[in-house]
């Protein structure tokens, strides 16, 4: 059985987080493989069961995350999770340049890396955080434990036009125009990029491809009976060749391969 709940967070934190997540899934005993992909989404995890073990790709190599996890974007297939038994995480999923804002982290930093939340918190407050989420069992009072911590570090914030432009790449899964972003930033075409690439993690041209893949890949999750060519045209991209140089470069498999593995 699986569970997968949402959660809108309170509009003061409009901007810097997108939702809270509770998932419980129970897999079979042999494990199941999960390929993860480049991917633009920002998240901090907290695993309260230990049925999770990443393995590097490229190494091969298989280590056990920390119980609360910070995973920043993804440019490539890094990494891939090998599940078994029964899991119960709660996820807190960010704005592009949330954590930039809340936390004041040096986004090109988090890239392609995922870290423990002490970091974030320090130790001890981030030892009583899992403590006190582990002794609750539903979504709603998980994320009001969580939203009293992020509130507290929310301050007056002027319009911040690089989080404008990353919520618009967002809505249309890359398909604006990185020029006419700029444009309308007010930044020059080098400050904007700069500066995306400070509060977001990495350059809004690479942004958008990455955003671009995981459209492709949900709508052909949802539509398995569309072409390849067709799942090409509809995410915007020039045609299918084009979608398979993407995903060789960021999922490090051809498209049927990779959906395959899902």
């Amino acid at each position: 059985m699986t569970i997968s709940t949402r959660l809108t967070p309170d509009p003061r934190l409009n901007g810097l987080v997108r939702t809270y997540q509770l998932r419980r899934t129970d897999f079979s005993d042999t494990g199941t493989r999960i390929p993860l992909p480049a991917r633009p989404d920002l998240t901090l995890d907290f695993y309260f069961t230990r049925s999770t073990v990443i393995e590097e790709r490229l190494t091969g190599f298989r280590d056990v995350p920390p119980v609360a996890v910070v995973i920043g974007p993804q440019t490539y297939r890094r990494v891939d999770v090998l599940v078994s038994g029964r899991i119960d995480v709660f996820s807190v999923e960010f704005e592009p340049t949330g954590l930039h804002a809340l936390f004041g982290m040096a986004m090109p930093e988090v890239i392609d890396v995922a870290f423990s939340a002490e970091n974030l918190f320090g130790p001890a407050l981030a030892r009583e955080l899992y403590e006190r989420l582990a002794a609750e069992s539903t979504l709603t009072k998980r994320a009001r434990i969580m939203e009293a911590q992020l509130l507290n570090r929310v301050k007056a914030r002027p319009r911040d036009p690089i989080a404008a432009a990353a919520a618009m790449l967002r809505s249309t899964s890359g398909g604006t125009l990185v020029d006419q972003l700029a444009t309308s930033s007010g930044f020059s075409p080098r400050q904007f990029s700069r500066l995306f690439k400070e509060r977001v993690g990495m350059p809004p041209k690479t942004y958008a491809r990455v955003l671009r893949l995981n459209a492709a890949i949900a709508a052909k999750a949802a539509n398995p009976s569309m072409s390849w060519a067709e799942i090409a045209q509809e995410s915007g991209y020039f045609d299918q060749a084009h979608l398979d140089k993407d995903f060789l470069d960021l999922a490090d498999a051809n498209p049927t391969a990779f959906i395959r593995g899902l």
